[in-house]
Formats: structure tokens, C-alpha cells, sequence
């Protein structure tokens, strides 16, 4: 049976002769591979890219000598052994030339690979220097790249505003027992700046006797709206916090230490059977002031479909549009930051004292139907007093005020106002909290805030300040 062809053979069929010329072949490749070890083991010392150089010219040897091989096979039949021991010669200084020919064409490779080198350093000094004499901030391809930049930077979507009816459904719990006319009358309450919830004494709807009245439901709701540190725990069946002063009392006769709401025990649950807010909540000035603010949100309307949209628009503009570049110096012309900067607070509040209530009357900095909201706490008796006082006219020769104060059912008017000290004298007597040999002195300026809106709630201290900032 025929020997079976190989991808190198020729049409023409093996015999075997060719057999013993394969053998023959495969000698001389074995030689020529043994000589390539010992010349490499004679070989001196070299530098390693010598030796790179001569394992790429060993590896390309047996490759030649393979492909030598192959290229002998198709050898005719009728060549002679002797024909053939000179093909082999030949073939063995054609290696030989192969090598010189292919050590001749590697010797220029380092220097090329120089030149190239040399031509990336040259090609990055001249982008370094090119680099360093362009200027940038005149160039107009790169100022309208930047401002393209500049403007992705602030692409923050604008979240569309929702209907005016979902405000209202948030407003109150709908319960299937409502009619349409229920649910009017409740928006009209809770959103008209006619309401009488925002002229009712508020403390008279929103305290503890009233929430004793509502379902566990409905205090679960309320509960859940309150920091945890408001709350404390229930301490006797009627449903009493544990800081109630009779509770108080009973448990320092036993000779255990007074529960602090938010430091003696960590509230985690709002079950309205455990948990309760705490004794002095309903009389905290941060519940004070939340109910403050709820009513002079409805008074300015706030809670209208136009005051809604108008809080919402604003937000939006500023959380997606880019400030102004002028923004800053107005800001600062008109508040004075960088001129209290220059001079310090302590000249400003020295030289503004010169101001007088009259001065700020004038400038219509308080205008007719202002709130004027008091607080201020005496330390040395323990209590807090609070209180608002209605600007009823201003006289425009001399700037007096007409002033009202208003305690529950109670009010009163004074005339001719034009010192704040005497305004909070006035007041405090008709508190009757606080006698006078417990009123400590103080600049009575700082103690009157002015309530024209939720954004504009200046002390008349800082008003003072930023008149006078202005006129310089």
C-alpha cells in the first residue's frame, strides 16, 4: 500500500528513494542544530540585545532549514545519491549565505528603532512646546468647548410641576363618610388666607385635650410626624407621660432618677398605647413656633394654588438655572457682606446704633400691617415669653408707630412708639409673666424680628445694620 501524501508533496508519488533522502535530511538538520549549540556555547559574553538578536537568528535558521527540508522533497525520483549529496552541500551554503544575508538585514533594525525614538521625542517636545506657547484662553475653538462643558455641567432636569389637586389630596385624610362638599369646605379651611384657622388662637385647637380625643389611628399619624426625642413613655393608666411633675414626684420619693425625654431611653416604636409626647411639648417653643408658622402660612396664602405654584418655580430655578454673574455684587451691595467684611461686625453695630426706630419707619423697612414677633427668655425665673405685635399705622412726619398687642382675647394699643425698649416694657407688662425687678437690661433690637414673609424674617438688629450698610 502507497504511503500516504503529505500538504508538501508534489503530484508525483513517494518512493523510496525519497524515503531515504527525508533521512538524510533530518540527519543534516540535527547537525546544523548541534552547531548552533556549540557556537552558543562558545560564545563570549555579549549584551543582552546581542543575545535577543542571535536567539531571532537561531529560530529563523531552523525555520530555513525546515522549509529547505520541505522544498528537497519534491526532488525527482531518477537524481543520483550523488546529485543528492551535492544538493545537500548546496543547501548547506545556502544556509550559510541565508545567515549573512539575514544578520546583514537585522544589524540596522536597532539604529531604525533609534530613528524612530528619536522622532517620537522630537514629535512630543514640539507638542510640549506648542502646548506651552498657545494661548488658551483666547483661542475660540477652546472658549466654545468650555462653554459647552459649562453648560452639560448644569443640564439638571426640571421636574415638572404637578397638579394642583395632588397638593390637595395630601392636605387631609379623605374617610369614605365624606361628601364633596365636606372635602371643599376642609381645602377652603386649610388653604384660604380668609380662613378663620389663621386668626383662630391656635392653642385653643392644637393641644393635649385634643389629642386625647383622637383614635389610636389617628395618633399613630400624629406620632409618626414628631422626633422620636418629643416622645416619652406612658406611666399610668389615664395615659399620662412619665415626666409629668405628679409622676415626677412619686418616683423621686422611691428614689429613682427622672426620665429625659431623648437621653434616658432611646424610643424606636409609635404605638399610641406605650408611647406619648412628652408633658412639656404642648408648651415647647419649637411647637410654639410650628404653629406660629402654620398659621402665617395660611394668612399670606402659601397654601393657595398660586402660592404652590409660585414656591415650586422658584425652587426649580434654583436648583437647574445657572447664577448670574452679578449675583454675588448685588448680593453683597445689597446686604453689605463685603463691607462688614472691611470693617468688622463690631464697628458696624457701633455706628448703626446711631439708627433709630423712626430712621427704619421712614425707609419702609417696617410698613403698616408688619408682624412684629417678640420672644425672649428669662433665664433667671425660668420662663419664656412670646408674643406679636400688629403695626397698625405709621405716622409719615415723624415715623412714630401705632402698635397693637394681642395676648388670647385680650389686646391692647399704644401710641407713639418710637423706641424699642419702651415697645418691650410696654409688652411685658401686659404679658404680667415677668416683674420688672426681673428684666435684665438688653438691647431691645435684637428681641423684635420682623414677619413679612417666610423669606424676609430680619431682627431689628440686622435691618438696622443693613440700612446703614446701604447709606454708606
Amino acid at each position: 500500500m502507497p504511503p500516504k501524501k503529505t500538504k508538501q508533496t508534489t503530484e508525483k508519488e513517494s518512493s523510496p528513494s525519497s524515503v531515504r533522502r527525508s533521512s538524510r535530511q533530518r540527519t543534516v538538520k540535527k547537525t546544523l542544530i548541534e552547531d548552533d549549540l556549540d557556537l552558543f556555547e562558545e560564545e563570549p559574553e555579549i549584551e543582552k540585545t546581542q543575545k535577543r538578536r542571535a536567539k531571532k537568528t537561531a529560530a529563523s535558521r531552523s525555520n530555513r532549514a525546515k522549509k529547505s527540508c520541505h522544498e528537497q522533497a519534491d526532488i525527482s525520483i531518477d537524481e543520483t545519491s550523488r546529485s543528492q549529496e551535492g544538493e545537500m552541500e548546496g543547501i548547506m551554503e545556502e544556509d550559510v549565505k541565508d545567515e549573512d544575508t539575514k544578520e546583514d538585514d537585522a544589524s540596522p533594525l536597532p539604529q531604525q528603532t533609534n530613528n524612530e525614538d528619536n522622532i517620537k521625542l522630537e514629535t512630543g517636545s514640539s507638542i510640549v512646546n506648542r502646548s506651552k506657547d498657545d494661548d488658551t484662553d483666547t483661542d475660540p475653538i477652546v472658549q466654545q468647548r468650555w462653554e459647552s462643558i459649562k453648560e452639560r455641567l448644569f443640564e439638571i432636569p426640571k421636574i415638572p410641576k404637578p397638579p394642583y389637586k395632588d397638593y390637595q389630596d395630601k392636605l387631609l385624610v379623605k374617610h369614605p363618610w365624606m361628601k364633596k362638599r365636606d372635602i371643599d369646605y376642609l381645602h377652603k379651611l386649610l388653604t384660604d388666607p380668609k380662613s378663620e384657622l389663621g386668626y383662630k388662637v391656635i392653642k385653643h385647637i392644637i393641644n393635649y385635650n385634643v389629642y386625647s380625643n383622637f383614635t389610636n389611628e389617628q395618633k399613630a399619624r400624629l406620632l409618626n410626624l414628631l422626633p422620636r426625642s418629643e416622645l416619652v413613655p406612658i406611666a399610668s393608666d389615664a395615659g399620662e407621660p412619665i415626666d409629668t411633675p405628679r409622676i415626677e414626684r412619686e418616683r423621686q420619693s422611691m428614689g429613682l432618677k427622672l426620665y429625659e425625654a431623648g437621653i434616658t431611653d432611646v424610643i424606636t416604636e409609635t404605638d399610641p398605647l406605650k408611647v406619648v409626647p412628652r408633658f412639656d411639648f404642648w408648651l415647647s417653643d419649637a411647637f410654639k413656633d410650628a404653629r406660629w408658622w402654620f398659621q402665617l402660612s395660611i394668612r399670606y396664602g402659601y397654601f393657595t394654588k398660586i402660592g404652590v405654584d409660585t414656591q415650586w418655580t422658584n425652587l426649580e430655578k434654583f436648583k437647574t438655572e445657572i447664577p448670574d454673574v452679578w449675583k454675588n455684587d448685588a448680593y453683597e451691595q445689597d446686604w453689605g457682606i463685603g463691607l462688614w467684611g472691611k470693617m468688622g461686625n463690631k464697628q458696624i453695630a457701633g455706628d448703626s446704633a446711631q439708627i433709630t426706630l423712626p430712621d427704619l419707619a421712614k425707609a419702609l423697612i417696617i410698613k403698616p400691617n408688619d408682624t412684629l414677633k417678640y420672644k425672649r427668655q428669662f433665664k433667671n425665673i425660668g420662663v419664656t415669653v412670646s408674643m406679636d405685635v400688629k403695626v397698625i399705622s405709621i405716622n409719615e412726619s415723624n415715623g412714630h408707630l401705632q402698635i397693637k398687642l394681642i395676648k388670647g382675647k385680650q389686646s391692647k394699643t399704644l401710641d407713639d412708639i418710637h423706641n424699642p425698649t419702651r415697645l418691650e416694657n410696654e409688652l411685658l407688662d401686659f404679658d404680667g409673666q415677668v416683674p420688672k425687678k426681673s428684666r435684665p437690661n438688653g438691647n431691645a433690637f435684637k428681641n423684635f424680628s420682623i414677619q413679612r414673609s417666610a423669606e424676609y424674617t430680619p431682627s431689628l438688629f440686622e435691618a438696622r445694620k443693613e440700612y446703614w450698610a446701604k447709606n454708606q
